[in-house]
C-alpha cells in the first residue's frame, strides 16, 4: 500500500514539473515574440521617419546651363532649403528680382541664393523681367485726335552713363499732357554693413597695401535699445532692396541673413563682378559723445592711391544720397566726409558710399533706425539720390 502511494506522488509531481515547466516555456516564448513585434514596430516607424526626409541626391533635380530668371510676383516669394512645400525657409525673392538657375525638379526650380543651392516655386519665375517692356503714362482727352507727339525722356543704359534721347512717339487720344516714362535696369549692389559676428583675421587695406586691417568689425550697438548694428542695417537694407525694385532697378543683395563671413575686400570684390553701377555699404554711426547725431555719408578722396578714378562720382552720390535721406526724415545733415582708410571702399572699382544713417549712441536718433516708419523713409531717401544720380 504505502509502496503504491510513493508511485502516485512520483507520478503527479512528475506531471506538476512538466506543467509548470510547459508554462514557463510558454510565457518566455511570448514574451520573445512581442519583443520581435515590438522591434518590428519600432524598425517599421524608423523606415516610415526616413523616408520623409528624402536626401537631396534623391530629388532628382535636372541640371540645366546656368541662366537668369526674373521673379514675377505681387508677394514676397520665398527661397526655401528644398524642393517640398514645408521646407525651411532661408529668404525671400521680390517682383522683378534676378535669380541663377541652376536645375529643375517638379514645380520648383533650382537656384543659387546668397551663394547656397536653394529652390523656388517655379509659378513664379519667367525668363522676362516683369518691367522688362517701357512704360508709358498718358493723361488723355478724348476729343483730341491722334497726333505725333516728340518727347525727350531719359534712358538709362547698361553702362555706366545716362545718356537724353529725342523720341517720336503716336499717341491716340491725348491732351498736352503727356508724360513718357522709359526704364531700362540698372544694378544696384547693396551691402547691409557688419553681421552677427565680426572677423579678427586681417586683410590688405587695399590692392598691395602693406597695411592690414581686420577684415570685419563687429559694429555699434544702440545704448537705448540695445539692437546691434547689423541687425538695423539689414532691416533697411532689405527695404532699399524692395524700394529700388519698385522703381525699376535690379538689385545685388551682398547679405539677406545675419550670417555673411565676408570681409569688407571680398564685399567689394562681389560688387565689381556683379554687373552694377553703384555699391551702397548701409551702416548706422556711435560716437562716445551721445548728443552727436545727423546723417553723414564717407567717399574717397581724389588723393586716395587706390580709387582716385572714381573718387568724384563717389563723392557725388554721397551728397545726394545724404541731401535726399535727410530731405525724407528730417536728420540734421553732417555731409560727406573723405576717407582713404576704409578697405570697403579701396577694393571698389564702381561709385561707392557709406551711408551712417544715425547714431546708435545718440538716445533719440537710435530708436528712430529701430522704428519701421523711419527705415522706410531711410531707404526712400537713399533710392531719391540714386534716382537723382542717374538724372
Amino acid at each position: 500500500m504505502k509502496h503504491w502511494l510513493n508511485r502516485v506522488l512520483l507520478v503527479t509531481g512528475i506531471c506538476l514539473f512538466m506543467l509548470v515547466a510547459g508554462c514557463s516555456q510558454q510565457k518566455t516564448e511570448q514574451e520573445g515574440n512581442n519583443t520581435n513585434q515590438e522591434q518590428t514596430k519600432d524598425q517599421k516607424k524608423n523606415n516610415k521617419e526616413k523616408t520623409t526626409e528624402i536626401p537631396t541626391e534623391e530629388w532628382g533635380v535636372i541640371a540645366v546651363p546656368e541662366r537668369y530668371y526674373y521673379v514675377n510676383s505681387n508677394s514676397v516669394v520665398n527661397v526655401l532649403n528644398g524642393p517640398v512645400e514645408d521646407a525651411d525657409v532661408l529668404g525671400t525673392l521680390y517682383n522683378g528680382e534676378k535669380v541663377l538657375v541652376t536645375g529643375y525638379v517638379d514645380d520648383w526650380y533650382r537656384i543659387i541664393f546668397s551663394g547656397t543651392v536653394c529652390y523656388v516655386n517655379n509659378e513664379y519665375i519667367e525668363e522676362t523681367p516683369p518691367n522688362e517692356s517701357e512704360t508709358i503714362d498718358i493723361n488723355a482727352k478724348k476729343t483730341d485726335p491722334p497726333r505725333e507727339v516728340e518727347t525727350t525722356a531719359d534712358i538709362t543704359k547698361e553702362g555706366n552713363e545716362s545718356e537724353k534721347t529725342t523720341e517720336a512717339i503716336t499717341v491716340a487720344e491725348q491732351s498736352t499732357e503727356t508724360t513718357v516714362t522709359t526704364v531700362k535696369n540698372k544694378i544696384i549692389c547693396i551691402d547691409a554693413g557688419h553681421q552677427k559676428s565680426g572677423i579678427s583675421e586681417q586683410e590688405p587695406n587695399g590692392p598691395g597695401s602693406s597695411v592690414m586691417k581686420a577684415k570685419l568689425a563687429t559694429g555699434t550697438q544702440g545704448t537705448t535699445t540695445g539692437v546691434a548694428e547689423h541687425v538695423v542695417n539689414l532691416q533697411v537694407s532689405l527695404l532699399l532692396k524692395e524700394e529700388l525694385l519698385s522703381r525699376g532697378y535690379e538689385v545685388v543683395m551682398i547679405r539677406e541673413t545675419d550670417d555673411c563671413p565676408k570681409s569688407n575686400a571680398e564685399r567689394a570684390e562681389i560688387a565689381n563682378n556683379s554687373g552694377a553701377e553703384l555699391f551702397i555699404r548701409v551702416h548706422a554711426n556711435g560716437s562716445d559723445d551721445p548728443t552727436v547725431h545727423g546723417v553723414v555719408t564717407f567717399a574717397p578722396s581724389e588723393q586716395n592711391e587706390y580709387v582716385a578714378d572714381i573718387a568724384p562720382e563717389c563723392n557725388r552720390l554721397s551728397q545726394l544720397v545724404t541731401d535726399c535721406i535727410v530731405e525724407r526724415t528730417g536728420a540734421k545733415n553732417l555731409g560727406v566726409q573723405q576717407t582713404d582708410t576704409m578697405t570697403g571702399i579701396n577694393w571698389c572699382k564702381i561709385p561707392v558710399t557709406i551711408v551712417e544713417m544715425g547714431f546708435m549712441t545718440n538716445p533719440e536718433e537710435d530708436k528712430n533706425l529701430s522704428d519701421a516708419a523711419y527705415q522706410k523713409k531711410i531707404a526712400k531717401g537713399i533710392a531719391d539720390g540714386i534716382d537723382a544720380y542717374y538724372d
